[in-house]
């Protein structure tokens, strides 16, 4: 609800440096009297009874409420698809959000779009037929549409500021893709046809770092492991685990694994390990 309330729709300079939306973003956004998904649905359903009011015809005004209760309900039922989608696809991880603006998009963007369409004289064409709607003074309707149609222009503009840039621009690599791209060609190449197990108890509370590794492995089959836990059972029950590995990486150093040294031969492990004919894993190089 807290995104739905107060989160932008708009995009800014802020949304170019991030790859996607997620909960833990939201105090990034710090741009006042930006238009939020409940503050949108109030806007929109607003200028929709002003353009029912508004239109000249009765089968237009007919058409047009038809489409408003049709994408009032469209857009309801969109977002409890993304809510269901969200919990039962990805679990716990549903609950960030992930990629939450973009669907948004895909519906908010044709409404609004449809609002200045509708004010156009594509749509008040000659053919239209039906009973006349005039004003109270007897006046065609047709100039309070024009009227509005540059009023709520010029505020979108103004509020809404669109954030422009060159449609075609260089994008700088991700600094840690370079700083990684060397050891994960290696570890794959260690792993060949097996599977990698990568220890990471410091990933970030979003998991990005260890999805990262994972894409930089790819198409190598491979398990983060972020609990220190892992650690605490019964030797054999953690030697039994990676067993199922070829290719065990320790990116981060310092901690203290006194199951770890029944394993890969330290209690304090980095680096990374190849398992050997015999089970056991060795060394391979440190990163």
């Amino acid at each position: 609800m807290e995104v739905v309330i107060n989160q932008q729709l708009g995009n800014s300079a802020v949304s170019w440096q991030y790859n996607e939306f997620s909960y833990a973003l939201r105090g990034v956004y710090t741009e006042p009297h930006r238009l939020s998904p409940l503050g949108f649905l109030f806007a929109w359903a607003v200028v929709w009874v002003l353009i029912v009011l508004i239109l000249p015809t009765l089968p237009q005004r007919t058409t047009a409420i038809w489409l408003g209760l049709s994408l009032t309900l469209t857009l309801a039922a969109y977002v409890l698809m993304l809510w269901t989608n969200y919990r039962s696809v990805w679990g716990e991880l549903g609950l960030g959000l992930p990629s939450l603006l973009r669907y948004l998009h895909v519906l908010v963007l044709p409404m609004f779009l449809l609002c200045f369409w509708i004010m156009t004289p594509s749509y008040r064409s000659a053919e239209s037929t039906g009973s006349r709607v005039e004003s109270p003074s007897g006046k065609p309707r047709q100039p309070y549409l024009a009227t509005l149609f540059v009023v709520l222009l010029a505020a979108y503009a103004w509020l809404e500021p669109p954030f422009l840039r060159p449609l075609f621009h260089s994008v700088s690599a991700y600094p840690m893709r370079d700083a990684t791209e060397e050891v994960a060609g290696k570890v794959r190449a260690l792993a060949g046809n097996g599977r990698v197990w990568v220890f990471l108890p410091n990933d970030q509370p979003n998991e990005f770092l260890g999805r990262f590794l994972q894409f930089q492995l790819s198409p190598t089959p491979t398990s983060v492991e972020r609990s220190m836990d892992f650690w605490d059972g019964e030797p054999a029950r953690v030697k039994g685990t990676l067993s199922k590995f070829e290719v065990i990486w320790f990116p981060a150093e310092g901690y203290r694994l006194d199951t770890a040294a029944e394993v890969v031969g330290s209690a304090t492990p980095a680096g990374i390990y190849v398992r050997q004919p015999d089970g056991r894993f060795a060394p391979a190089f440190r990163d």
